[in-house]
């Protein structure tokens, strides 16, 4: 089967299959949980990472290493957070949709910036906000979460944001700590976070090993 990419959204699931044919620009489907035919919404614009409440625009990771704002209705692709050398990812919409949380990963650093449909929006306007992977936004904005290794282990943090101005207000926090070896979320290749309204799910992996001790017997 082919790999199948999943979003979550506040009233339905849409299931993204990529194509099997190898092409430079392969296409990006839409089809709704409860059925129907998968629907044709762009090609190549990557892998999409962040719905907009409506369900009509969407965030992508371009295979150039740039997020695009994808309008689903007409296909259309804007450039929205691009930085020359930088390799630019995992864009999630704010609650509002009026603002981006993602990932500058050749920094490994996070940021939030505003959504514009008119182009891209320059680095000036991009706000630190965290060190390390861009995760969810709280429900009501002011909190934006990811992973950061800034004690040493890689651990799940928060930022508290300003309402209006999405600046920080305070010093990180730690929200759960992976001080072992053993389980942990540094222990699998794609960290994937998503929040409700009192719970935050992710992924972790689980690292074992075994020591033999074989005899050896001559034929």
């Amino acid at each position: 089967m082919p790999r199948v990419s999943t979003v979550i959204l506040r009233r339905a699931c849409r299931t993204l299959p990529p194509t099997r044919r190898a092409v430079e620009k392969p296409p990006t489907y839409v089809m709704r949980s409860a059925g129907g035919t998968p629907k044709v919404v762009c090609d190549g614009c990557g892998q999409l990472t962040g719905w907009s409440s409506d369900g009509k625009r969407v965030l992508t990771n371009h295979l150039s290493g740039w997020v695009t704002l994808l309008d689903v209705p007409t296909g259309r692709t804007t450039k929205l957070l691009a930085r020359p050398g930088h390799w630019v990812c995992c864009g999630r919409f704010s609650p509002d949709d009026r603002w981006a949380k993602f990932l500058d990963g050749t920094e490994f650093r996070s940021y939030v910036a505003p959504v514009r449909s008119g182009g891209v929006v320059g680095g000036k306007e991009w706000i630190d906000v965290l060190e390390g992977e861009a995760g969810p936004w709280s429900p009501d904005g002011t909190l934006v979460y990811g992973s950061s290794f800034r004690d040493g282990y890689r651990c799940i943090w928060a930022q508290r944001l300003n309402p209006a101005t999405k600046r920080p207000e305070g010093a990180p926090f730690a929200v759960f700590h992976f001080h072992n070896a053993r389980p942990s979320i540094a222990n699998q290749t794609e960290l994937g976070m998503s929040i409700g309204r009192d719970q935050l799910v992710f992924n972790m992996g689980e690292r074992t090993g075994n020591i033999w001790m074989a005899e050896w017997k001559a034929r």
